[in-house]
């Protein structure tokens, strides 16, 4: 009996060690599975954000390009307006300008046929 019971607790610690050493074995391979899978994410993360960093700089570049030339339009367009606009003022003035010259000038025509009343008759006279 003695034997028997020696042999059932050997039995029963040799099935508790094996037991503990399963348990350890899962839990390092579970440890090593999560470890693996940190390392890949991340490695997949730095992949990712390398490829859009490259993408947001195309599309910067892109934009500046973009904004550049919308900026030569404007300044093209704004240099045109404001050509034909001093243009047409020049045009306005010399207008008004000789506007008031003839006005000038019939103003001192009916001055000058005030102070000379013979040479106005003699005028008269010639254009009859």
């Amino acid at each position: 009996e003695d034997r028997r019971r020696i042999r059932r607790e050997k039995e029963e610690t040799n099935a508790a060690r094996s037991l503990h050493q399963s348990s350890r074995r899962k839990k390092k391979e579970i440890s090593a599975a999560l470890f693996i899978e940190r390392i890949y994410r991340g490695h997949i993360g730095r992949k990712v954000t390398r490829r859009w960093a490259s993408k947001k700089s195309e599309i910067e570049a892109i934009n500046a390009l973009m904004n550049a030339s919308a900026v030569c339009m404007q300044r093209m367009w704004r240099g045109h307006s404001g050509r034909n606009v001093a243009k047409q003022l020049r045009k306005e003035m010399t207008e008004f300008i000789a506007c008031i010259r003839i006005e000038e000038a019939k103003a001192d025509e009916i001055e000058y046929w005030k102070t000379h009343k013979v040479a106005r008759f003699k005028k008269k006279k010639n254009a009859k």
